[in-house]
């Protein structure tokens, strides 16, 4: 059992991809509650950089660059050394801890229950160290400031419901189709009467253009010019999240938002939404590579059709939309 008046320090070791470091802000949230008083640093590659700087409710942001040269690896661990961290979680299950002479930290052998979302595994790792009764209920990992939402306030000049759709991935087999996206969002659009914003980050914005051409109807497209906090601000404002396997679609969850999203080989269980409300949408019966066939390429979002979409979709946006 932690001494909370001893704990004055904590380095909490995140991930490095955007989504997956999101899965992390649960713990935060909860030893910034719990440990007040206590200065929280984070470690996270450097992707995950400017959706934690400039955050008040942390302390220093250490970057993890993994292929850094072994002289430049020294020098950053002895830097964490001179901390002197009264607490690690180590959420990468790394030598860190122990090698910046941490007094105490999670154990890097803690065993995973298979099938538990990674969320879940995230939150029971810190619970090995801290016996927490139930999760924050304030969102303090995820700062969004007054500048971020003027930015945000005035691209987007909506008085309907927002609808958020983000199409991209950094994998070609969690994408849906194109076309499919754009039958959806024009869908969405005329039946229920929804302003639809797509978003994603620069490598998105050719395939969000493709789409907007593609459509019969008029949508925001923010695909590139936002940073993740004001992706995160966008997120709250809207009453629906359709995301493939990617980052916006843990950020929607952590924010609470419901979620409609696309799944290829990746596995729900493990890294599906969890806000309430939420649908996962995946077809991968016929894929032979999900079925243990090495030898063949993944093809479980190719057989997706707009009207498999619709038969799941429709019951989960009548009762989000209040519709009877």
């Amino acid at each position: 059992m932690l001494d909370k008046s001893k704990i004055k320090k904590i380095l909490v070791i995140s991930l490095s991809n955007v989504g997956d470091i999101v899965l992390t802000f649960p713990v935060i949230d909860i030893l910034r509650r719990d440990f007040p008083d206590a200065r929280i640093d984070v470690i996270v590659g450097p992707r995950g950089e400017s959706f934690v700087k400039n955050n008040p409710n942390l302390g220093r942001i250490f970057l993890y660059h993994k292929n850094q040269p072994p002289l430049h690896m020294i020098k950053w661990m002895m830097e964490l050394g001179r901390q002197r961290y009264d607490l690690a979680v180590d959420l990468r299950n790394t030598a860190i801890p122990y090698l910046a002479l941490v007094k105490q930290s999670t154990w890097p052998m803690l065993i995973r229950p298979k099938g538990l979302h990674m969320k879940q595994q995230h939150l029971a790792r810190l619970k090995s160290v801290h016996c927490f009764t139930e999760e924050s209920q304030q969102h303090f990992a995820l700062y969004i400031s007054d500048d971020d939402r003027k930015f945000v306030d005035a691209q987007l000049s909506v008085k309907k419901k927002i609808i958020v759709i983000a199409p991209g991935s950094r994998a070609e087999n969690k994408k849906w189709r194109e076309d499919g996206f754009a039958k959806l969002a024009d869908y969405l659009c005329e039946h229920y009467d929804a302003d639809v914003v797509f978003v994603g980050d620069e490598n998105d914005v050719r395939g969000v253009g493709r789409i907007l051409r593609m459509m019969k109807q008029s949508a925001h497209d923010l695909t590139g010019k936002l940073s993740l906090p004001q992706l995160g601000y966008v997120m709250s404002l809207s009453q629906l999240c359709v995301a493939n396997d990617s980052a916006p679609l843990h950020l929607a969850s952590y924010l609470k938002i419901p979620v409609a999203a696309f799944f290829g080989p990746t596995d729900p269980q493990k890294y599906g939404p969890w806000s309430k409300k939420s649908i996962v949408i995946q077809k991968n019966e016929s894929c032979r590579a999900c079925q243990g066939d090495k030898n063949q390429l993944h093809n479980c979002l190719e057989t997706v059709q707009f009207e498999d979409v619709l038969r799941v979709l429709e019951p989960a946006l009548a009762e989000i939309f209040h519709v009877r």
